[in-house]
């Protein structure tokens, strides 16, 4: 069967499932079925996405209906909770359906492990997704990386190559270290700049205001990273190696009540410090 023919069922259909699920609308796929934990859930994914079956009932109860006129199903519950959803749904499945879930940190090995008896993969998309709407428009600009057997591998690289992405192919046993990655990339970013802020407020300066004055300096430094490798794109004290500079920041930092803000700063000025000797 055609790839996007393939009638799809989307198992926890919240922010990436919804935007799975817009994708599909947008490529002319059918979504048989959405599963929701609430009603509040299920009723916003059938508004968004228009599948032809709406669940909410306890997956064990409607496991046979979700699956019955699925060809790929979805697992995009949270993390913790992929392995019960796939022991739930394994005992309906035949062997030509396709399981994929789209957890960065988990291979697809715990779909196989949880009983699914057809082919199973794991396709992620590297792309902090908190509105469908506006995801829907950058999943052909983000990467996404796939693993899992031959027919989930073929059906994947099919689905994205309708919209023109091309996904990197990872090993199953490497996807903790790529999730690593991929978050210190997001999430600790954000988490960086907060303490940036938090400097800046220490300085007196408020926090709209940091972050209008931090975040286009942020910017830049992605902007040389396009460009250039890590070492090159370095700038600031590290970078001209001026000790004193960095001396001076650590005893100001050490000064506040927040002792992280010393101990982030020490650690990044450490790495960037291995930066600027090459």
């Amino acid at each position: 069967m055609n790839s996007l023919k393939k009638r799809w069922a989307i198992v926890g259909a919240g922010r990436v499932g919804i935007t799975l699920g817009l994708l599909a609308t947008s490529l002319g796929i059918p979504v048989d079925a959405t599963w929701n934990r609430s009603s509040e859930a299920a009723r916003r994914a059938s508004e968004l996405v228009h599948p032809e079956h709406t669940y909410h009932a306890s997956l064990g109860q409607v496991a046979s209906r979700i699956v019955a006129h699925a060809d790929v199903i979805w697992l995009t519950v949270v993390d913790a909770e992929i392995a019960a959803a796939a022991e739930a749904l394994a005992p309906y499945l035949v062997d030509d359906q396709i399981v994929l879930h789209t957890a960065g940190s988990l291979s697809s090995q715990l779909l196989r492990d949880a009983g699914i008896p057809g082919p199973v993969g794991s396709l992620h998309p590297l792309q902090a997704i908190t509105d469908p709407a506006q995801a829907l428009n950058m999943l052909s600009k983000c990467a996404w990386s796939l693993e899992g057997d031959a027919p989930a591998l073929e059906f994947a690289r099919a689905l994205m190559g309708a919209i023109g992405v091309t996904p990197v192919e990872i090993d199953s046993e490497n996807k903790l270290l790529y999730h690593a990655s991929a978050v210190t990339t997001a999430n600790l970013l954000v988490a960086l700049m907060d303490a940036a802020f938090a400097m800046a407020e220490q300085a007196g300066i408020s926090r709209a205001q940091a972050r209008q004055m931090m975040l286009p300096l942020a910017r830049s430094c992605v902007e040389n990273l396009e460009r250039q490798d890590t070492a090159d794109a370095l700038s600031g004290p590290a970078a001209r190696g001026d000790q004193a500079t960095i001396d001076r920041h650590l005893e100001a930092l050490q000064g506040l009540e927040d002792p992280q803000l010393a101990q982030i700063y020490e650690v990044l000025t450490t790495r960037a410090l291995r930066l600027a000797a090459k």
